[in-house]
């Protein structure tokens, strides 16, 4: 659950925070909490440390992905009010 947070918080974190640093760190923050979680409860789950470590190395790409979403619809917003307004 922690590990989709970090997902669904990226996009709208990067379309509303200017500073891309601010960003950056917040998200790193919550890809490694979400990646300790996803380790130290993984045989809760019937699974193992590993599979929780695949599953956490697989978010850091896709964490890349939802900043990148957010950062364009940011660019494509302000670009809109400057033709309009």
């Amino acid at each position: 659950m922690i590990a989709l947070l970090s997902l669904v918080v990226a996009v709208p974190l990067a379309r509303f925070i200017a500073a891309l640093r601010t960003v950056v760190l917040v998200q790193a923050g919550l890809c490694v909490f979400a990646g300790v979680v996803l380790v130290g409860t993984a045989p809760d789950h019937g699974s193992t440390r590993t599979t929780g470590f695949l599953l956490a190395l697989l978010l850091v790409p896709l964490t890349v992905v939802a900043v990148a979403a957010g950062r364009a619809w940011r660019s494509r917003s302000t670009r809109a009010l400057d033709t309009v307004g």
